[in-house]
């Protein structure tokens, strides 16, 4: 198994990312990965805000008070 520390951070820089947002094959080399696409960003995820929602209804109706 060998490290691919540098060349993830050297592969995030090149797609304007951070490594963690950096997915490489492990089953490819990283010398042709940027060419055949095995090389991409993860997609964004963002916070829900479903629970924050209905524990601010539940505060409306006179609940969490105390």
């Amino acid at each position: 198994m060998v490290s691919l520390r540098i060349q993830k951070r050297l592969a995030a820089s090149i797609l304007n990312c951070g490594n963690g947002k950096l997915w490489l094959d492990p089953n490819e080399t990283i010398d042709n990965s940027m060419r055949m696409v095995l090389l991409s960003k993860k997609s964004i995820i963002t916070h829900s805000r479903s629970r924050t929602r209905k524990v601010k209804e539940a505060k409306t109706r006179g609940r969490h008070s105390g």
